[in-house]
Order: C-alpha cells, then sequence, then structure tokens
C-alpha cells in the first residue's frame, strides 16, 4: 500500500499553515510506504503523484470544533484552474491517468487566518491531536490492506 498525504495551506495565513506543518512532521517518521507533500495549494499537477498512490490524505485548516476525518468520493470534472479542491483533483486523476486511490480529508480546528506566521492555542492543539489520529488511522489502513 502507497500512501500520499499532502498537507496544504499559505503559512503566511497564520493557523492555514497546520496542513503543511503536519505533512513535514509525518514525513519525519520515516514510514515506508508513506510520501509526504506539504504544498501552499491544491493544483492539477499533483494528480501525477496521486496516480502513483492507492490511498491519498489531504490535510487541511477549517472551522471546526474536532479534527475530522472523512473519505472522499471524486465528483465529475470541473474546470480547473491554478489551484483546485481534493474532491476534483480526484477525479481528474481518473479521467488523465485511469486511476481513482481512496482519499480522505483531515480537517484541522483553525480559527486565525489573518496573515501571520503563528498558530492559534486552538490550532497548535489541533495539529498534536491530528498527529495522533493519523498515526493511528495509517497503522489502521496497513492493517487492513495487509497482504494475506
Amino acid at each position: 500500500m502507497k500512501v500520499l498525504l499532502i498537507g496544504y495551506g499559505c503559512e503566511l495565513r497564520g493557523d492555514d499553515a497546520v496542513g503543511q506543518l503536519i505533512a513535514r512532521t509525518v514525513a519525519e517518521w520515516h514510514r515506508p510506504d508513506l510520501r509526504c507533500l506539504a504544498v501552499p495549494s491544491l493544483v492539477p499537477e499533483l494528480c501525477a503523484e496521486m496516480s502513483q498512490a492507492d490511498g491519498v490524505l489531504f490535510v487541511d485548516a477549517g472551522a471546526v470544533s474536532e479534527v475530522g476525518i472523512a473519505e472522499l468520493r471524486g465528483r465529475r470534472c470541473d474546470a480547473l484552474g491554478h489551484t483546485s479542491d481534493p474532491a476534483n483533483l480526484l477525479a481528474l486523476t481518473e479521467v488523465v491517468y485511469d486511476r481513482k486511490p481512496r482519499a480522505w480529508l483531515v480537517t484541522v480546528p483553525a480559527r486565525e487566518f489573518e496573515p501571520s506566521l503563528g498558530l492559534s492555542a486552538l490550532a497548535q492543539a489541533g495539529v498534536a491531536a491530528a498527529l495522533a489520529r493519523i498515526e493511528a488511522w495509517l497503522d489502521k489502513l496497513a492493517l487492513q490492506l495487509r497482504p494475506v
């Protein structure tokens, strides 16, 4: 099982940086069959990487009260600009590469999106909770998909 974790968000907009921070932290775990990307935005070029994965885990900040992990479904491929969203990238990956990896979105609680370099206390706590959830999720996924 090859998993691609894509953490995204603008590092200059306070809590919006949590996706990239989590991607860099998880990369330091050096798990086999896990590739991590920290990117400022979701661009169509990511589909090439996604097409090589069995599963894709997107990580982003959101106006939520707790960390959530939800499975995503692709939808029709909308007109693409310079940036996209996870579901649209899944659809584009299927259209262009004839591959449809399973995908999930981790949403981390955040509230401060104004220009700054620091995280709010809410986002800091969310990062810690998200890292624990992601580690448990990766362990569970590895067990589910392990060859018998």
